[in-house]
């Protein structure tokens, strides 16, 4: 998970400012793009924090500059002042005010790249605390599995873990154990994909309104 425009934000040694609404920071930040170009969208994927000293930004070009912005879906922007601007241009705040674009004011002291550093740190941090849980997670299924009723035992830590319910099935569809609130009644639904798998070791996601459902084929030597 990315971190958030609030995080970066209130990372103190950058002195960044929040302008405007800011129930917007919780945007996730996926990255730090830098640019120049009056039209920057094409070289970015969305996600972005946008860092710019604002010398293709007019009163004129403001609002259309915000309006490209949130179609690409950035995170947000960021105006670096004293090269350009000596304080952010209302249009531009009114603009991005309007569009529901967060607006970070970047002090002439705070180099982009120090901003980027942060992000890129935070980045890393995140897919740290990730990776943890992953391992965290999967020694807690293993010694479920090694308990005396290692079957019942893992899908109940499964459920525990992803909120959720589960169920293992034999090779022809049968259920032969649950876990979790009305698993084996979700299962009927769910045959005609699971005719699909069967015999590939492989895995399919299937997606409706109310759920996402993840079925994982097992199999070795026999056993589970």
């Amino acid at each position: 998970m990315a971190p958030t425009l609030r995080r970066v934000v209130a990372h103190a040694p950058l002195r960044l400012r929040a302008l405007g609404d800011e129930d917007l920071l919780d945007r996730p930040v996926r990255w730090v793009a830098v640019s120049e170009l009056e039209d920057p969208t094409p070289f970015l994927e969305g996600g972005e924090l946008v860092l710019t000293t604002g010398m293709r930004i007019s009163p004129e070009t403001a609002g259309s500059y915000v309006t490209r912005l949130v179609e690409r879906e950035v995170a947000g922007l960021g105006l670096g002042l004293g090269l350009t601007h000596e304080t952010v241009p209302a249009e531009l705040a009114e603009a991005a005010r309007r569009a529901g674009l967060p607006l970070i004011e970047v002090p002439r002291e705070t180099a982009f790249v120090a901003v980027g550093k942060v992000v890129s740190e935070l980045l890393a941090a995140e897919q740290y605390e990730e990776l943890s849980r992953a391992f965290a997670v999967q020694g807690r299924l293993t010694r479920a599995a090694l308990r005396p009723e290692g079957t019942h035992a893992v899908l109940g830590r499964l459920v525990a873990e992803i909120g959720g319910w589960a169920a293992l099935l034999d090779d022809a569809g049968e259920v032969i154990a649950t876990a979790g609130e009305r698993a084996e009644a979700r299962v009927p639904a769910l045959r005609p994909e699971l005719a699909r798998l069967r015999g590939r070791h492989a895995s399919l996601t299937l997606s409706t309104p109310d759920e996402h459902v993840i079925v994982q084929a097992l199999a070795g030597a026999g056993r589970v």
